[in-house]
């Protein structure tokens, strides 16, 4: 059965002096090890809007300058003993954004991740962790770049 947990995840990017596009991905430390988008769950009252934009402050400080959303969802479901801590949800179900920011220096919440790589889209692609978000920087690239 599904019962996923409400989430947004970003494709945040930014443009180079050069006019190049410069994908962002945090390396993650807590219940696993590897890159992954900005993500996180919507919290109560919160529009998955406000919670992206939320996500982004929280995990990078950088200034956003654009917001959009798509519609592309990313789901799966939790190895089962992270499900204990997360009853009753068995998954997550995350909304997909595109967010341009300005800057580059990013400043981590080291609870979650330890580092970060600004790569183009071909690396992002090679250095992300799992398929579903792969699959979903596919989809960003082919329709919005």
């Amino acid at each position: 059965m599904k019962n996923f947990r409400p989430g947004v995840a970003a494709v945040v990017f930014r443009r180079t002096q050069k006019g190049e596009n410069k994908f962002l991905l945090l390396h993650r430390i807590q219940n696993w090890r590897g890159y992954e988008f900005v993500k996180g769950g919507i919290q109560e009252g919160e529009s998955d809007w406000t919670a992206i934009e939320r996500e982004i402050k929280e995990e990078t400080s950088l200034r956003i300058l654009e917001t959009k959303k798509t519609p592309y969802m990313i789901e799966y479901k939790w190895p089962a003993e992270f499900v204990k801590d997360r009853e009753p949800y068995n998954g997550t179900s995350q909304s997909l954004f595109i967010a341009e920011v300005k800057g580059e220096k990013v400043k981590l919440d080291h609870n979650e991740h330890d580092n970060y790589k600004w790569v183009t889209a071909e690396k992002a692609l090679k250095y992300l962790t799992w398929k579903n978000q792969k699959k979903a920087l596919k989809y960003v690239l082919e329709h919005y770049f």
